[in-house]
């Protein structure tokens, strides 16, 4: 009996011992307690069943069905009307019939070119206490790495050494009144063959790598002679003809015994049964950790690619301020140096002069920071629908929805933030978005108020005092705010003014170019000028710039806050390749410890 056979197989850990503990690492699983506890509920179940659950399996053409439908007549047990004999592959599936203390669960084939019918048998393998390997008289002719997957110290991913599924089996050699030699004509010929294939089966088993044996190898004949076939249910005296040879009597005394050993089986079984379900979960983990290590190395070039757009934000940024003083400056010495018969003239020249420079170059600048955010938007949304992104997007969801629980929302150190990952708005609706919080009202309501105000050639307390504050602005800090997130339209009208402060300095210039006063005074006057003109440049060049930097600042910070929040997400997820690992090893060391 399998209880004398196996008395020292688990002498290191007993089998109920070890199986409990593994129950319990796998209970550890990472955000994956639930299913375990889902899987366990299922064994649970099936270890409360008296019934002894024997799966039938083979390959297709082993006439798995023909045995089956004799067993049951034999046993005295209704045949099932799905149970017919077929040799039609499609229209095998799985099925259960209970025969007093045994359910029997009837499998599709092996290796009949249905990968469907594969799944279904290797799932059915995973609950059962024994196992009828039923195989045509030529033994394994196809699909051998299949059936030795199963039965290997690895069997169904099973940790335990092959004897919890090997000293499970019984192995039923069918069709036997096939192989060559009729027992009517020669019945020394034929268990000399009996024996040869017993042999040839043993062979089989050892070339293979398996070092234990199956609880017994019968070789039978179910249906001698194919008198029944598909006789809905037949009496046991239909199967009188070679019943003195067909070996079936063997193969019901062995199934009968089985209840001796039940407890035992039962506790093979629940050892295969969460060994297969920790191997699972550790294929399982290898992947995540894998996939995760993936974008993990994805979060880092993106981070470094984040900081690029930073450093060629600066840069534009620089050099847009460079050349805006750069032109306001020679504007203005252009027009001290330059000769005029009428001041008012002159006067006028230079204000347009600053105002296209002004224009020109918000015109330029804009375009060129609208142009860099618009190729980071592009890329961002390019990298967005890549699969290793779809691992922060989960980050982002798992960290929402624990913000959503926690009883004190807001505190948690690492957040990745789904609007700053671009989830949310783009760049463009983000930039509009931040100016209606400013302003109380759309960007474009702005600008279209703007527009009234600079064509109606009014100050800015006339147009409010004509429109009223809830059709133009609540008050001339408030035009200015607009204007910044407009664009320039106040940097164009503090041009004029800045042009009359310089007026009399600049013809005083002018004058001397026609007098015959001194050069080293005209020097002196000229030197004195270029002071207040860098003063000035520096006054208009601000006002220029502030709905530039605005701008850039937007950008920026939409960037930042990206960076930012990737670089949480790589902690985390750090954090979660880490904690994969831990278990992984933990669960490995469990299953050895048998």
């Amino acid at each position: 009996m399998l209880s004398e056979i196996n008395s020292e197989l688990f002498m290191k850990n007993p089998i109920n011992i070890w199986t409990e503990n593994l129950w319990k690492t796998l209970a550890k699983y990472p955000g994956g307690a639930e299913a375990v506890s889902a899987q366990r509920q299922v064994w649970e179940n099936q270890k409360a069943d008296e019934a002894i659950k024997v799966i039938v399996f083979g390959p297709y053409d082993a006439s798995k069905s023909t045995l089956l439908k004799r067993l049951l007549v034999e046993r005295g047990t209704e045949v099932p009307d799905w149970l017919t004999i077929s040799g039609r592959r499609e229209t095998f599936e799985t099925n259960s019939v209970r025969s007093g203390e045994v359910v029997f669960v009837d499998t599709p084939g092996f290796s009949g070119g249905n990968a469907e019918h594969d799944k279904a048998s290797f799932d059915s393998l995973r609950l059962s206490d024994a196992f009828l390997w039923v195989l045509p008289p030529q033994l394994i002719t196809t699909g051998k790495e299949t059936v030795f997957e199963i039965l290997n110290e690895r069997s169904m991913n099973s940790a335990f050494p092959e004897a919890t599924m090997l000293q499970s089996t019984i192995v039923a050699i069918a069709r036997i009144d096939e192989a060559g030699i009729d027992p009517a004509d020669n019945i020394e010929g034929f268990q000399q063959l009996l024996h040869r294939k017993t042999e040839e089966f043993e062979s089989l088993l050892k070339s293979s790598g398996l070092k234990s044996r199956p609880r017994a190898v019968c070789c039978v004949a179910a249906d001698p002679y194919q008198l029944v076939g598909n006789t809905p249910s037949p009496e046991p005296s239909l199967y009188a003809t070679g019943r003195e040879w067909d070996g079936f009597q063997a193969l019901i005394d062995c199934l009968a015994n089985l209840k001796t050993d039940r407890k035992l089986l039962r506790d093979y079984a629940g050892a295969r049964f969460v060994a297969g379900l920790a191997f699972e979960t550790q294929s399982e983990l290898d992947e995540c950790v894998k996939v995760e290590e993936m974008a993990l190395e994805g979060c880092a070039n993106d981070i470094k690619r984040h900081s690029l757009f930073c450093q060629r934000l600066d840069a534009l940024r620089t050099q847009a301020l460079a050349e805006l003083q750069r032109d306001l400056e020679d504007a203005l010495l252009s027009a001290s140096r330059a000769g005029s018969d009428s001041p008012k003239d002159m006067l006028a020249g230079l204000e347009r002069s600053l105002k296209q420079i002004v224009d020109a170059w918000s015109e330029k600048s804009f375009a060129d920071c609208r142009r860099l955010a618009n190729e980071f938007e592009y890329e961002i949304q390019a990298r967005m629908a890549t699969p290793s992104f779809a691992v922060f997007r989960q980050i982002a969801e798992d960290f929402e929805t624990q913000e959503r629980q926690s009883d004190n929302p807001g505190i948690n150190p690492v957040k990745v933030g789904k609007k700053a990952l671009g989830f949310g708005p783009t760049l463009r609706k983000g930039f509009e978005n931040y100016a209606n919080v400013e302003l109380g009202m759309p960007l474009k309501v702005a600008a279209e108020r703007l527009q009234k105000l600079e064509h109606s050639q009014k100050t800015i307390d006339e147009f409010i005092k004509v429109h009223g504050k809830g059709e133009a602005f609540s008050g001339s800090a408030h035009a200015g705010k607009a204007s910044r997130w407009v664009k320039w339209g106040k940097v164009l009208d503090s041009v004029g003014p800045v042009v009359e402060q310089l007026g009399d300095a600049c013809l005083e210039i002018v004058g001397e170019f026609l007098s015959t006063q001194k050069s080293n005074e005209r020097a002196q006057r000229r030197n004195e000028l270029r002071k207040r003109l860098d003063s000035e440049t520096k006054a208009i060049q601000r006002e220029a710039s502030e709905p530039f930097e605005t701008q850039c600042n937007a950008v920026e910070k939409w960037i930042t806050e990206r960076k930012l929040a990737l670089e949480n997400g790589s902690v985390e997820l750090t954090r979660r390749v880490q904690t994969l690992k831990d278990f992984s090893q933990l669960l490995g060391e469990s299953i050895r410890e048998c």
